[in-house]
């Protein structure tokens, strides 16, 4: 081989192995917001000083690891490609179309924010027609502090929390599900409320690919753009979420502006044929130095 590629920074050691036993040169993904500690440090120190090159999927995580005061040499930002034409969906619909359906992907974490989809329910107006469709794993999986101050603890199963607290027709836990926008297909918008302020993923691909909009928390504007493609919130905000959701699901036709804007735009940065190039350009760029 002339070139090996990690996939996952969690391969520090694969990487570092290979590095201290063979003469290929090795290309790095960084994919994560690794937690700020020593063990993180210590991983990501010994996977940079491994790799050739390193790729960043987008620019919160080269944000992200600069907080280490760690060297890293030889780096550029390439977004996760998507190809729109195969993400075909089913259009699994969770409730009637009467009702403004936000999804929010992912399984149970507190890092992910999942659980704030339940004080953003209670402070609901009564009479609104909003519904969170939570998609992911409902089993709470972590131990949760108590300065969260939570109703539930681990290994509570949150479709039954939520009609415990009288939520079951504000919020549905659907549970994990192998392709996710076959439900997300049905939905008016995504809903992305990460304690990193990380307002990009995965979910954030998928719903550009299904013209949804995304409403988010952080400061990269890279993809979500403040009532182009979504709504941008610089932290997290209970009254400026609400009242943002409260006045699109009012406004289908914004919602649709946001969702064709969005699709475009996914289109234009994450091509899969541009990502492809830019990969090779890079390699091919630094190799033979």
């Amino acid at each position: 081989y002339s070139l090996i590629h990690i996939n996952h920074e969690s391969l520090f050691y694969l990487s570092s192995f290979l590095k201290n036993n063979c003469s290929v040169k090795i290309s790095g993904h960084i994919r994560t917001l690794c937690p700020i500690n020593l063990f993180s440090k210590y991983q990501l120190k010994n996977y940079f000083k491994s790799l050739n090159f390193i790729t960043f999927i987008s620019k919160n995580e080269y944000l992200h690891v600069k907080k280490f005061n760690l060297n890293i040499d030889n780096h550029h930002i390439c977004y996760n490609p998507v190809m729109t034409d195969q993400i075909i969906s089913l259009n699994k619909s969770i409730y009637n179309d009467d009702v403004f359906k936000v999804a929010v992907v992912g399984n149970f974490s507190l890092e992910r924010g999942i659980d704030r989809v339940f004080s953003l329910a209670d402070k609901l107006p009564h009479h609104s027609k909003i519904v969170f469709i939570v998609i992911g794993d409902k089993i709470v999986s972590e131990k949760i502090p108590k300065s969260y101050k939570l109703g539930f603890k681990k290994g509570d199963d949150l479709s039954e929390y939520t009609n415990k607290i009288g939520l079951k027709n504000i919020i549905k836990f659907v549970g994990f599900q192998k392709k996710p926008y076959d439900i997300t297909a049905s939905c008016n918008i995504i809903m992305r409320l990460s304690r990193t302020n990380s307002p990009w993923g995965r979910d954030v691909i998928e719903a550009f690919a299904l013209k949804k909009p995304v409403i988010a928390c952080g400061l990269d504007n890279t993809f979500i753009k403040n009532n182009k493609t979504g709504i941008l919130i610089e932290s997290y905000n209970e009254e400026k979420i609400i009242d943002n959701l409260l006045k699109l699901s009012k406004s289908p036709q914004k919602v649709k502006e946001m969702g064709d804007n969005a699709f475009r735009l996914i289109n234009k940065l994450c091509s899969s044929n541009n990502i492809s190039k830019q990969m090779v350009e890079f390699w091919e760029k630094d190799y033979n130095k």
